[in-house]
């Protein structure tokens, strides 16, 4: 019942485009001037594993929770849908029905496009067009399961808000004038694969000429039995640990 519900809601779905906000992460070339905020390397260090959190920060844009957005997440990664960009959607994410139209995996032909459906903000039906490739009805997963290796992406609320406060202590160690940065609590964004974290944010700093400067950070790190242990920092995408 829940599957029909969802196609006449899609069948039905407004025109509204929702835009969808790019990667807290800015490229920049190497630098070590005065007029940053941080201290920067005294060499250019490698970059980092990357940890995909672009489904993850795309859904809490919209308003689901981290605990549905990287639940949903991991059901899309099954199915095989490693990246979104929504087109529409009908509802409210937390609460009653929710047909979300999307782009995935880069696709830009509208014959292409997939969508899934919530029921308080947790996924019951996915599917292209008449493909069902998820139907919580039907035992879940349907097609593309056993193909994709699904690294566990869910995150707690207990475990983002430990992430970011060793984030936020792990920053302020890379700032020139800690005292005076300000994080944005908008800015906020996560990703997991298996054991390995990455969280991402933005701060405001004083730089050494007394100036604010807004820096956009990203901080990964690995569960192990004692815990979470920081593997690297970038901060406006240089590399600093």
């Amino acid at each position: 019942m829940k599957k029909w519900t969802a196609l006449i809601l899609v069948f039905f779905v407004g025109m509204f485009l929702v835009a969808c906000g790019g990667s807290l992460e800015t490229v920049s070339s190497y630098d070590s001037s005065e007029d940053t905020a941080y201290f920067a390397p005294t060499e250019e260090l490698e970059p980092p594993a990357e940890v995909d959190s672009q489904i993850t920060e795309t859904l809490m844009e919209v308003g689901y929770t981290v605990d549905q957005a990287t639940e949903i997440q991991k059901i899309l990664n099954t199915v095989g849908v490693t990246s979104i960009v929504i087109d529409n959607y009908t509802g409210e994410a937390q609460s009653g029905l929710n047909s979300v139209v999307c782009y995935p995996n880069g696709l830009e032909d509208e014959n292409r496009r997939f969508y899934f459906t919530t029921d308080d903000g947790q996924l019951f039906y996915a599917g292209f067009s008449d493909e069902d490739l998820y139907d919580s009805a039907a035992g879940g997963f349907l097609k593309s399961y056993e193909d994709v290796y699904v690294p566990e992406t869910k995150v707690t609320i207990d475990v983002f808000t430990t992430l970011q406060g060793m984030a936020d202590e792990a920053v302020r160690g890379c700032l020139k004038y800690p005292d005076s940065a300000h994080f944005d609590e908008f800015s906020w964004s996560v990703g997991r694969s298996d054991n390995v974290y990455k969280i991402l944010g933005k701060v405001s700093a004083e730089n050494s000429f007394s100036v604010s400067d807004e820096v956009y950070f990203a901080v990964w790190f690995t569960e192990g039995e004692e815990g979470f242990s920081i593997d690297a920092i970038t901060l406006d995408g240089v590399r600093v640990k």
